[in-house]
């Protein structure tokens, strides 16, 4: 869809009538052009009613399923860029298009799930109202079980999902813990797909916050050896590292999380080890990596206290 361009005719309209003189007769060739700007106007509200209709329609006569699948991945892709505004993503709950979105979720597509996920996500991100009427839906538990998807693609849209409902909304938190998202988050920071595994050690960074006692025993039981792996391999990965080191500080103020840090074999060595790597960076490498190595200073001077 594209948009009207608003900057001209904005322009082209006080140009016209500034006051400053008087009127004159406009040419066909602006008639043409301001019509043509005119029609690219277009009710998104509707354009989603066709689209949550279209969404719902089974193969007919003379169109396979392969061929409606990909109308279907296209319309999404184009529900999507409409829902980033939060009013069209209200709007979508008015007029009924919760409930397809949540039947794709459980698609045997592949690429209808993750799709569908992706619109979620921008439904709710930052938006109370729209997270409680997804709550409603039942969407958490159908985001948890997208998140054990077979498809990777699957699992970063349902994880991406799954934050942006959470997020402010302790209901959903709630809900979340309840239906085990906090160890399922932790079995996706342990993931060798690093993308994956990087947004989940942020979002558990969050979920500690509120959470603490619950996120600390995971950690420690599954995802300390996790962490010192990402920074064994820390070559190239310096997004994950920052993620593995962020968590691992949080955890860090706690007495015992720090003690069964300290026992680990090597762990300061391997800290020691990366600090020594940043400081032999050029210029501009450590400028890149600033956050990173005052992470590590942190975390090595609260490991030798």
């Amino acid at each position: 869809m594209v948009a009207p361009d608003w900057k001209g005719l904005l322009k082209w309209s006080l140009s016209e009538s500034d006051g400053t003189r008087p009127a004159k007769e406009v040419s066909e060739a602006d008639k043409k052009w301001f019509a043509e700007a005119m029609s690219s106007f277009v009710d998104e509200v509707e354009v989603m009613r066709q689209i949550n209709a279209y969404l719902r329609r089974e193969p007919e006569e003379g169109v396979t399923e392969e061929e409606m699948v990909e109308v279907k991945e296209g319309i999404l892709e184009e529900l999507q860029d409409i829902v980033e505004s939060i009013d069209r993503a209200r709007d979508l709950k008015q007029i009924g298009g919760f409930p397809v979105l949540m039947e794709l979720l459980a698609s045997k597509h592949e690429g209808l799930r993750w799709r569908s996920a992706e619109v979620l996500a921008t439904c709710v991100q930052n938006n109370p109202p729209v997270q409680d009427w997804a709550l409603e839906q039942g969407a958490l538990p159908r985001i948890l079980h997208l998140c054990k998807d077979s498809s990777q693609t699957c699992q970063a849209k349902a994880l991406l999902a799954l934050s942006c409902i959470s997020r402010g909304n302790t209901p959903a938190l709630n809900a979340l813990r309840l239906g085990g998202g906090i160890k399922l988050t932790c079995d996706m920071a342990n993931m060798n797909n690093v993308r994956i595994s990087r947004k989940a050690l942020i979002f558990l960074r969050h979920l500690l916050q509120i959470f603490p006692s619950d996120v600390k025993l995971l950690w420690c039981n599954e995802l300390l050896g996790k962490s010192v792996d990402v920074l064994k391999g820390a070559e190239g990965e310096n997004d994950q590292v920052e993620a593995a080191l962020g968590l691992m500080m949080a955890m860090l103020t706690d007495v015992d999380v720090r003690k069964k840090c300290q026992a680990v074999p090597g762990l300061l060595g391997i800290l020691e080890a990366r600090q020594d790597h940043i400081s032999k960076l050029n210029a501009e490498d450590r400028a890149a990596t600033r956050e990173e190595a005052q992470i590590l200073t942190s975390i090595i001077q609260s490991l030798k206290n």
